[in-house]
């Protein structure tokens, strides 16, 4: 039996950190949790003494240069693969980080996601969720979203029916209804904080 998976969380928010341990305990044979850090430098001097195999962190934890902070931890771990998980209110620091074997989660990605991004990471792998490779889609600030799209994102984000959609767009509800169905796949999530990231993504808020 090979030996599991050591892992380094570091989240400045003690529940999100306890949320992360609860994903991966149940599979305590495959993971090993090293240790927790709530700050960077607390990040840098843990992984320095740790060696963990993959580094769990936020995002935001990182400050405004994610790319930067990366490069630092595989200074002090240089075996260590990071999966990043990013809230909405910090889009803005998803970048492409290239040379270091990294796996980016949004939010509310499921945690069966976070244990295959794992897996994929210590294959060598990259790993991206829906919203993160939407993020860095070069398409995103090509394609111009159609009018009715922009429409019923307003009429999704107030919380309206697909009657009142139907009403307010001219289109049938069933129409309302499938293109509500590829907003969402679009947009990678179901969440009110994704659907309001892509809105500010395409100017709309």
């Amino acid at each position: 039996m090979s030996a599991p998976v050591t892992v380094l969380i570091a989240h400045s928010q003690p529940q999100v950190r306890l949320i992360w341990r609860a994903v991966l305990s149940p599979h305590c044979g495959r993971y090993h949790i090293k240790g927790e850090a709530a700050t960077t430098d607390e990040l840098l001097h843990a992984a320095a003494c740790l060696q963990p195999d993959v580094v769990l962190m936020d995002a935001g934890i990182a400050g405004k240069c994610i790319a930067a902070t990366a490069q630092q931890v595989r200074a002090c771990a240089a075996n260590a693969k990071l999966l990043i998980c990013w809230q909405y209110c910090h889009e803005r620091l998803v970048q492409q980080i290239p040379g270091l074997p990294v796996a980016y989660l949004a939010e509310d990605a499921p945690p069966v996601e976070m244990l295959f991004a794992i897996k994929e990471l210590m294959r060598g792998n990259i790993y991206h969720c829906r919203q993160t490779e939407r993020l860095l889609s070069p398409q995103c600030a090509v394609n111009r979203l159609p009018e009715k799209y922009r429409q019923l994102l307003w009429c999704m984000r107030q919380g309206h029916t697909a009657k009142d959609m139907a009403m307010a767009t001219g289109l049938k509800p069933s129409t309302v209804r499938g293109y509500v169905k590829e907003i969402y796949a679009l947009i990678g999530s179901r969440s009110m904080g994704a659907l309001e990231s892509f809105m500010k993504k395409e100017g709309m808020l």
